[in-house]
């Protein structure tokens, strides 16, 4: 790792940075191991704010290495004070080809932000969409009777839905209604209640 030769006032904006993004889903699917990874559009979508808003720009260049491998060279920088880090992560390619060479890209630009910020990866168990935080342990509900989960939420439902929905700021209303394919809160089937709940719950504590 490189920095400038001061770099007190990105560490600390760093560090305010972690403090802001307290994890982040896997949303992707890997059906060669059958397991679940954070794609780079969400992960970003969730980084680049945090660092823009407080003045910092990060940029991932590949290259590749004198014996073939794949090379992203991370550099980050503090506008106004001119600080800034530059790390670099490589991986061999399976491939000489460009899809081998794309895959490795991406791989390499999701591990060299995750780490440097510390950022855990949750399994997507439905406690948090892309870009809301996320409550391993939710309190439990209030058990509302047996209904037809086919059909609509009832009315109390709908309406403490609709309270912590509307705590929301508008690009994150956004992100709730398209993560549950419906075009308003009050559309969402019973089914998808109690997953949706906890989503907003975590999002606005």
């Amino acid at each position: 790792m490189k920095t400038s030769e001061k770099c007190s006032t990105i560490f600390s904006l760093w560090l305010d940075a972690q403090k802001e993004i307290s994890g982040i889903i896997k949303d992707s699917d890997n059906p060669h191991f059958n397991s679940k990874y954070t794609s780079l559009n969400s992960l970003l979508d969730v980084v680049k704010p945090a660092l823009n808003k407080r003045g910092i720009v990060f940029m991932q260049v590949p290259e590749v290495t004198i014996d073939g491998s794949c090379c992203i060279v991370t550099h980050v920088r503090h506008v106004d004070s001119g600080e800034w880090i530059e790390w670099r992560a490589s991986t061999p390619l399976a491939k000489q080809n460009a899809q081998a060479y794309g895959s490795a890209i991406t791989y390499l630009c999701r591990y060299s932000i995750c780490p440097s910020l510390g950022l855990k990866q949750y399994d997507d168990d439905g406690s948090a969409a892309s870009g809301l935080s996320q409550n391993r342990n939710p309190p439990p509900q209030k058990n509302l009777g047996n209904q037809d989960e086919s059909g609509p939420m009832s009315d109390e439902q709908v309406k403490q839905i609709s309270a912590l929905y509307n705590t929301l700021p508008n690009p994150r209303k956004v992100k709730f209604l398209k993560f549950n394919r419906v075009v308003r809160v009050e559309d969402l089937p019973l089914s998808q209640f109690n997953q949706a709940l906890k989503m907003l719950q975590a999002a606005t504590k």
